[in-house]
């Protein structure tokens, strides 16, 4: 009997004996946290006016940065304060290690500047969550301040961060040349399918101005028809989507006064440029985001995917976008998916993965035929297809009952548990019997 209690006892301790494992020690970030001060807070409030910071964002469990592209702004600038925060959610929780190593994180990307002991360290936990979905909904990760150029030299740091009311010479210059490129649009001659030019930024802006609508007006007419709201849209940015894509910028500046109808863009390139051996499914990257509130940050989101976007294969990483929006952005209430229809979806096993999320995708397909992948992720989300001329609801609930679909020119049934897909007016070829050799005469 001992015996049993022995190996009960061992299986409970283990765990608990693991979950406690002391991390591997790191002199520099044990330096910091000596001179760290910790706060309980509801939410972390960022200051009404760019006082000279930025967002270094990291999801609710995670320590990996999401954006961290954004430290290339702090070459040259001193930074003065540094504010790690988290949600104190489960409360009884401890967010130690994981917080830990969201500091290592930093560390990998500014090692030196870190290290300057007139950084002002700061600890916020969060408490205005009493669920994962409120707690995912609050900023996670790093709040990085720093004295904008032309005060870099000489200054004190202040003892709050929120009073300091200085603007960054760069953002400046950013928005000097932006309006330098919408004043030369005037002088450009009209857009044409041949020479319109997708790498060039005022070609988006020149798209809004003529309203541009290209021959294929697949977007635009699905949006047009369907009374979605608070929209996560989900675009497939290769090559061959930019003149679908780009068709919901003229929707915008048509329906402007209703905004609240689409709340945020995820534009994914298939991995920012890897070579298809670097492309691992579930982590290929090339995932930009942004809100829908602005039209400025929705062109050079646009922009800055299509620069960095230069596979070299056709399949896309579609799966992956549209969790990771999901997971961006939990309260919207409709996830559109605009993917070309005939692009094989590279992550198609992550599709059990996106089940489990109950969230309905509405797939807007651009081209023909249309790859069986689209039709078995709208099947198994309880989602819908949408095309330029029509609009296929109800799918799960209509094959399951025996009904045959129809969606350009593929008809679609299920039979025997399983799929059945043919192209219309397609006839069935007999085999022929191979011939019997005659036997030769004696």
């Amino acid at each position: 009997m001992r015996w049993v209690w022995g190996i009960f006892f061992y299986w409970m301790i283990t765990p608990l004996a693991q979950a406690q494992k002391p991390l591997q020690k790191n002199k520099v970030i044990d330096a910091i946290l000596e001179n760290t001060q910790r706060f309980q807070i509801g939410a972390y409030q960022f200051p009404k006016v760019d006082t000279g910071y930025l967002k270094l964002n990291m999801a609710f469990d995670k320590f990996e940065a999401i954006n961290p592209e954004v430290l290339a702004r702090l070459r040259r600038q001193k930074i003065f304060a540094i504010d790690l925060v988290y949600s104190q959610f489960p409360k009884n929780k401890s967010f130690e290690n994981l917080n830990y190593n969201r500091l290592k994180n930093l560390q990998k990307y500014l090692p030196e500047k870190i290290q300057s002991k007139d950084i002002v360290w700061r600890y916020f936990g969060q408490n205005d969550c009493k669920t994962y979905q409120e707690a995912y909904q609050l900023f996670h990760g790093l709040a990085v301040y720093f004295y904008p150029l032309k005060d870099t030299l000489n200054t004190p740091p202040p003892k709050n961060p929120e009073l300091t009311q200085k603007i960054d010479s760069t953002e400046i210059k950013k928005k000097l040349k932006l309006e330098r490129l919408k004043s030369s649009i005037t002088a450009m001659p009209p857009l044409t399918p041949e020479t319109i030019d997708f790498t060039q930024q005022h070609t988006f802006y020149q798209i809004v101005q003529e309203r541009y609508i290209p021959e294929d007006s697949t977007v635009f007419k699905v949006f047009e028809r369907n009374p979605w709201d608070s929209m996560l849209v989900v675009i497939d940015w290769t090559g061959s989507m930019y003149h679908h894509g780009a068709q919901l910028l003229v929707w915008m500046d048509l329906f402007h006064q209703q905004k609240s109808r689409l709340r945020n863009f995820l534009f994914f390139n298939d991995g920012d440029g890897k070579r298809l051996g670097e492309k691992i499914i579930g982590q290929t990257g090339g995932l930009h985001y942004t809100s829908a509130q602005n039209l400025d940050e929705v062109i050079a989101t646009m922009h800055k995917a299509e620069k960095r976007g230069t596979g070299d294969d056709g399949p896309e990483n579609d799966l992956e976008a549209v969790i990771k929006g999901i997971k961006l952005f939990p309260d919207c209430k409709e996830i559109i998916l605009i993917a070309d229809a005939t692009s094989q979806v590279r992550d198609y096993i992550l599709l059990r993965h996106l089940i489990k999320m109950k969230r309905p995708i509405r797939i807007v397909l651009c081209g023909n035929p249309i790859l069986p992948d689209y039709i078995l992720m709208a099947y198994y989300t309880n989602g819908s297809l949408h095309t330029i001329k029509e609009d296929i609801t109800n799918i799960r609930t209509r094959l399951i009952q025996g009904e045959e679909i129809e969606i350009n020119d593929t008809l679609i049934k299920i039979k025997r548990k399983r799929f059945q897909f043919k192209r219309k007016n397609q006839k069935r070829r007999r085999k022929r019997r191979p011939r019997r050799k005659e036997k030769s005469e004696k």
